[in-house]
C-alpha cells in the first residue's frame, strides 16, 4: 500500500496531462515492472523461478493473476487518491428516478406508454401539469429545481 501510494503521489504531477486510459495501462506497465523486478530479486535465492510456459494451464493461471492484479489495482488506486487528496467532490445528482419509492420502475414498452400518455395529457390535467413541472419554493423564499416529482 504505501509502495503504490508512493507511485501515485510520484506520477500524480508528472502524468497530470493523460487521460484515463493512459494512467491505466502506465499504471499495468508499471505492475507488470514490478512483478519483472520481484522475480528478478527474489530468483537467486531459489523462491522463485523464472521461466515462460505458454500452455493452456499456465495461460489459463497468468490470466486468473492478471484479473487479480486489475482487481486489487482499482481500490489500491482509489485508496491512494483519497489520502492524497486527489479525488473531487462531484455535485449532487438526483438518482431517484432510477429507484423504488421515488421512482419509476418498469419495462421500457410500459415507461414509453406512460410517457406518452403523461405528455398527451391522457393521465393529468393542464393544470396538474403545469404545476408538476413549476419549481418549488421552500419556507425560506428560494426556489428549488425539484417540481411535483420532477426535476425542472
Amino acid at each position: 500500500m504505501i509502495a503504490w501510494i508512493w507511485y501515485s503521489r510520484a506520477s500524480l504531477h508528472r502524468l497530470a496531462g493523460l487521460g484515463d486510459l493512459a494512467l491505466s495501462g502506465l499504471t499495468f506497465a508499471t505492475g507488470a515492472v514490478v512483478a519483472c523486478l520481484a522475480v528478478a530479486l527474489l530468483a537467486p535465492f531459489g523462491l522463485v523461478g523464472a521461466r515462460l510456459a505458454l500452455d493452456p494451464p499456465h495461460l489459463a493461471a497468468l490470466l486468473w493473476m492478471s484479473m487479480i492484479a486489475i482487481g486489487l489495482s482499482v481500490p489500491l488506486w482509489f485508496t491512494a487518491s483519497r489520502l492524497l487528496g486527489i479525488t473531487k467532490q462531484g455535485p449532487d445528482q438526483a438518482h431517484f428516478w432510477k429507484h423504488g419509492a421515488g421512482g419509476y420502475k418498469s419495462n421500457i414498452k410500459d415507461f414509453a406508454r406512460f410517457a406518452v400518455a403523461l405528455a398527451n395529457r391522457k393521465l393529468l390535467s393542464e393544470e396538474t401539469t403545469k404545476q408538476m413541472w413549476t419549481q418549488q419554493t421552500l419556507k425560506d423564499g428560494k426556489k428549488t429545481s425539484y417540481g411535483l416529482g420532477v426535476v425542472v
